[in-house]
């Protein structure tokens, strides 16, 4: 859990300074249960935070205890991607593992029954440019393996986020995603720095980091990690 020595909560408590200086609002792509908009509320509490769950439910429950308006926080049931349609979307029995992806034999050999569908529902996609209307401060991603999909459906604005907090995987744990090493480059190329990263605890041998990249166009006196 988040304020539990997670990876997410150990790069905004590390980073709180140089986070802090990012402008809002922020995007929370992959809400689920609302433990990093919990973590912002104590840590950024200035930060308006724009929340993108596409399972219902936890979309509702997010709506209801964090209201959903005009104010300081918006969920939308939607999912993040390159383009705009119609798309399924699959519950797990470990919610943190449903994905618009099939699982692959690695995902399964680690997390076992979680990663059974458990339903498929028909929900939609949006590209986040065309979704909001002023590009964000920061970006969050947890997409179980979407991630670059959801990246480029940032391409319009991309420049004018200051900093992006990415779950990578240096193995597939979702048929066709990207790995960590293609995510990075694809970063690179568009002058963002992976300033940290900390691995998933007991996924060491199996690579899968939170990752924080800074836009050099604000930062210009950061190096990235070595």
């Amino acid at each position: 859990m988040l304020g539990d020595d997670t990876p997410l909560s150990e790069l905004l408590k590390k980073h709180r300074k140089l986070f802090s200086s990012m402008p809002s609002p922020w995007v929370d792509g992959g809400a689920y249960k609302g433990k990093f908009i919990q973590e912002c509320h104590t840590l950024f509490s200035d930060k308006k935070i724009i929340a993108f769950e596409p399972i219902p439910h936890r979309a509702r429950k997010l709506a209801k205890k964090y209201g959903s308006g005009p104010g300081k926080f918006k969920v939308h049931a939607l999912v993040l991607g390159a383009s705009k349609k119609n798309i399924d979307f699959h519950i797990r029995k470990g919610n943190p593992f449903s994905s618009v992806l099939s699982h692959t034999p690695l995902l399964r050999s680690i997390h076992g029954s979680r990663t059974r569908i458990e339903e498929t529902i028909r929900t939609f996609q949006v590209r986040l440019d065309k979704t909001i209307q002023t590009p964000p401060g920061m970006v969050k991603l947890d997409v179980q393996g979407s991630e670059k999909e959801a990246l480029i459906g940032c391409s319009s604005f991309l420049q004018q986020i200051h900093g992006i907090v990415i779950e990578m995987s240096q193995q597939e744990r979702y048929k066709g995603q990207a790995l960590a090493d293609e995510l990075e480059a694809w970063l690179l190329t568009r002058k963002f720095i992976c300033q940290d990263k900390i691995a998933h605890n007991g996924h060491e041998k199996n690579r899968v980091w939170d990752a924080f990249f800074v836009n050099t166009h604000f930062f210009k006196g950061l190096h990235g990690q070595r």
